[in-house]
């Protein structure tokens, strides 16, 4: 198997974990913990072997306590995958917080303030 092709099969496998893993946790969990989480990415090693789950969480929940719901979880959602999804091994999970929205919000923060015009300023 060519490298394009691990590549584009890696991807495909990545977007099926995401939308099963999001289907889980939507429909299958009951901790209220997770009840705000949003699966954002999910990228599998190339021997599909360890697979990093990317998560949001929306509102001012806990990061902390809600990695403690999903590790609570991960078993579980490993088995629920592999009910669905058909791959010789199922790859250990690991759930990490996306910081990439929250940076995005402070960026734009930055940017707003660097394009507002200062009211007090004098006009020449």
């Amino acid at each position: 198997m060519g490298l394009y092709m691990l590549e584009y099969r890696i991807q495909r496998i990545n977007k099926l974990y995401k939308k099963v893993i999001a289907n889980i946790l939507e429909f299958r969990i009951r901790d209220k913990r997770l009840k705000w989480v949003t699966i954002t990415d999910v990228n599998v090693s190339s021997d599909l072997s360890v697979a990093k789950v990317y998560f949001t969480i929306f509102g001012e929940n806990d990061t902390k306590t809600v990695l403690q719901g999903l590790d609570k979880a991960k078993n579980f959602i490993k088995r629920e995958v592999a009910k669905r999804v058909s791959t010789r091994n199922i790859p250990e999970l690991y759930f990490c917080f996306d910081e990439t929205e929250e940076k995005a919000r402070k960026l734009d923060y930055i940017l707003r303030d660097i394009d507002a015009p200062d009211v007090n300023a004098k006009k020449p």
